[in-house]
């Protein structure tokens, strides 16, 4: 009995680094450019911005010292805000345009919901993982 839950915990532990793993790779791929490598919002394409990026390792201590997953998957996914906040700079999660000269694909950013139209959407299982990888890296970032 000891053994399976040490199992459990093992396999757990390990899906919880993996996905830290892809939270740090689709967070240097589409959200370092602006929020900064080291995610504390100093960039050179942040710094140009109109609203300057968050410092995402402070989203808990902004909270009451809570880290908040629902709200940070809510920032980052967007879809459902686009009548709210319609001229944000941030990217729309899920639809992504190929870059000049084909290769991996990046989050685009989106003015209006009629621009979807015109790109390739991911489905929505993927849209998910990939928003819930960030999150979790996210959560390690966080700063007391």
């Amino acid at each position: 009995m000891a053994l399976a839950a040490i199992a459990v915990f093992i396999s757990e532990a390990s899906v919880g680094a993996q996905d830290s793993s892809n939270g740090r790779d689709v967070y240097a791929e589409n959200c370092a450019a602006c929020h900064g490598a080291d995610a504390t919002g100093k960039s050179a394409k942040g710094d140009a911005l109109k609203v300057k990026p968050a410092d995402l390792t402070l989203l808990a201590r902004r909270n009451g010292g809570v880290f908040s997953p629902s709200a940070v998957y809510a920032m980052i996914d967007r879809r459902k805000a686009l009548s709210v906040h319609p001229n944000s700079e941030m990217p729309i999660w899920g639809c992504r345009r190929a870059p000049p000269g084909g290769g991996r694909t990046q989050a685009s950013k989106q003015k209006s919901f009629d621009s979807f139209f015109d790109l390739s959407c991911d489905a929505e299982a993927v849209i998910q993982k990939r928003i819930r990888d960030v999150v979790e890296y996210l959560k390690l970032l966080q700063k007391q």
